[in-house]
């Protein structure tokens, strides 16, 4: 979408306390563009304005270079981008429910959730082919032309398709879904950013692009977005002034300098500096949603938005007061079975409950060398879940155990360890196909050389084809630099094919000869010497005479030329006739001479084969 954040229309609100018929709406903050909204059991698309409420059931509908910007009312927002079809299925209110469920049919949205004290609240999305639970985070979330599309900046969200194939996609990650390979999840440190999560769900919605998401892809795209970035944040050198680590009231003022020339958006709404640099702004949310409160704020120009200032707080009850809770022990109970079969389902999913005695309590599990985070600060209600993505690509598919540990700064607590079986044949679990690689060929040895690479972990059967049928076959474990085949004497097309446990393959194909030592055999016709006795021509007449040297080359293999480098033919040590590779067509030559009168005509013939061997024959002619 062309950025026109310039000339948005955006209205400051002054938040006022929802009444009872109105405690599960969300308020339209920013509208761009063409944004129309359609009401339950309506058919009419109406024009979206700012100021508008937007409730449970409703519709919100963008086209090409629009969007909406929606605040609910713990201060959490939502962003729906251009091209795009959103269902608010259920809305976070104050009073009533604090669950938010949105049915992406189209487009993509950025969203920026707060977390929330309680513990009946949720986030959620859904799309067509998968849902996702989120909970104090930041990034975006969409629908490509292969499924459901996320891209974190900050936070947890846990993924599930219809088969119960879950994931959980963390801060800087970013995960695409595939009807073949179940959920693909890259890192890269601009995840979940409005700029590089905007320009890569369009590429991967691109019904007429071929490119898929990869390593390459992310970074390209991160280094020309971080040029842009850079720039605008040098150019802006935004300062906010400190704020209390506690608030008590249901608005915040946010102060602070930036350079002018740059607008600011700021919990969906947009401001920009006053030519003397001064930014004021005030930030608010309903009352009695007590607990960690965070907003960015974003700076952008024409060209790219990026984050250049954070507050985060404790939104407190006045009163001060202190739910107390129960005296609490380490500990830990995993509700996971002990041992995890892994084909058709390529995620492992460990959920459990825990107790934590201190603030240094630390619960973590380890598949290889691999570690996650610390799962107590990122799990509510002294649960906690967490999902493995198991295959080659994240090289962890060789583990044969999971480890659940407990630790504190005294050491281990606690261990529990889970039983692993891969199956390595299922294509969920073996995603990545072996690559055969062609090294060299020695047509005098009769060998060729090729490498297997990509297929570390793996077995791999190695197939070889001559002129179309199978000669051979050989089975190699993990990546193989050099593999040795032998060849077929003659001049032959050869196939090599690599395929592994999940029937992944690749092949290439050849024209190849082998030429193994040999003798051939030079017949000169009329024997080794011919005497011709010819009368003297009259005075004057030419001492040539013309002939024909008329030899064969025999036991050359199945008479194949191809096995011959060069034929040549030499007159009194002087060359008369060569034939190189291509050239020679025939086995059979009557080759035109000159012999001259009164001397020796010695021809020398010489056959070199393609394996080095050389035959030679020599034929005198004498004329008396």
């Amino acid at each position: 979408m062309k950025r026109a954040l310039f000339i948005i229309i955006s209205v400051l609100l002054i938040t006022v306390p929802l009444v009872a018929d109105e405690i599960t709406s969300g308020k339209v903050r920013s509208v761009l563009g063409e944004v129309t909204r359609q009401k339950k059991a309506q058919d009419k698309w109406l024009p979206l304005r700012v100021g508008a409420k937007v409730s449970e059931s409703d519709l919100i509908r963008t086209l090409v270079e629009s969007q909406a910007i929606i605040s609910l009312a713990d201060g959490s927002s939502i962003t729906i981008e251009e091209n795009a079809i959103v269902v608010l299925e259920k809305v976070f209110s104050a009073k009533g429910s604090k669950e938010t469920s949105l049915n992406i049919k189209n487009g993509m949205l950025h969203f920026d959730v707060q977390k929330q004290a309680g513990k009946s609240g949720s986030f959620k999305f859904k799309t067509g082919t998968a849902t996702a639970a989120i909970r104090g985070t930041a990034g975006a979330i969409g629908v490509t032309r292969k499924g459901l599309y996320a891209s974190l900046a900050e936070g947890s969200l846990e993924v599930e398709d219809a088969h119960g194939n879950k994931a959980l996609l963390k801060k800087g990650q970013t995960l695409v879904q595939d009807s073949s390979k179940g959920f693909i999840v890259l890192s890269n440190p601009l995840s979940g950013t409005p700029d590089f999560s905007r320009t890569l769900h369009e590429i991967l919605s691109d019904s007429s692009s071929s490119q898929e998401m990869s390593p390459e892809l992310l970074d390209s795209l991160s280094q020309k977005l971080n040029s842009q970035i850079k720039s605008l944040l040098d150019k802006s050198k935004c300062q906010f002034n400190t704020i209390s680590d506690t608030v008590y009231s249901t608005e915040l003022k946010l102060q602070g300098r930036c350079n002018p020339g740059i607008m600011l958006s700021i919990d969906g709404e947009q401001t920009a500096p006053t030519l003397d640099s001064l930014i004021e702004h005030t930030i608010s949310w309903d009352t009695g949603l007590f607990g960690e409160k965070k907003y960015r704020i974003y700076c952008v120009d024409n060209q790219v938005e990026a984050q250049c200032g954070e507050i985060q707080f404790i939104y407190a009850d006045s009163a001060g007061k202190k739910v107390l809770k129960k005296e609490a022990k380490n500990n830990f109970i995993i509700q996971s079975p002990t041992s995890i079969h892994l084909c058709e389902s390529n995620t492992i999913q460990i959920e459990g409950t825990f107790e934590k005695a201190s603030d240094d309590t630390e619960l973590r599990i380890k598949i290889g060398n691999a570690i996650s985070e610390n799962l107590i600060p990122l799990n509510e209600n002294q649960k906690f879940f967490h999902s493995i993505l198991v295959n080659d690509l994240s090289k962890n598919w060789n583990e044969k155990t999971i480890d659940i540990e407990m630790t504190n700064a005294q050491g281990l607590i606690k261990k529990e360890t889970i039983a692993l079986d891969i199956n390595k044949s299922c294509k969920t679990i073996n995603v990545i196909s072996p690559k055969i690689k062609w090294i060299s060929s020695d047509s005098l040895m009769c060998k060729a050389f090729i490498k297997i690479t990509d297929a570390e972990g793996d077995e791999i059967l190695l197939s070889k084809y001559t002129n179309s049928n199978l000669s051979s076959e050989s089975y190699h474990i993990g990546n193989q630099n050099k593999i040795e085949l032998s060849l077929t004497p003659g001049i032959h097309e050869y196939r090599f094919k690599v395929q592994d446990l999940a029937k992944n393959e690749q092949e290439i194909t050849k024209t190849l000869g082998c030429f193994p030592k040999h003798q051939v055999q030079i017949q000169v016709y009329g024997g080794s010497s011919e005497v011709w006795r010819v009368p003297p021509p009259p005075k004057g007449a030419s001492n040539i005479l013309n002939k024909e040297l008329r030899f064969s080359i025999k036991k050359v293999p199945e008479n194949d030329t191809r096995y011959i480098q060069q034929i040549i033919v030499k007159k009194n040590g002087r060359e008369i006739f060569k034939r190189v590779k291509d050239q020679i067509t025939d086995l059979h030559y009557n080759l035109p001479i000159e012999i001259s009168r009164g001397s020796r005509n010695v021809f020398d013939i010489e056959v070199r084969l393609k394996s080095g061997n050389v035959s030679k024959a020599i034929k005198t002619y004498e004329v008396r």
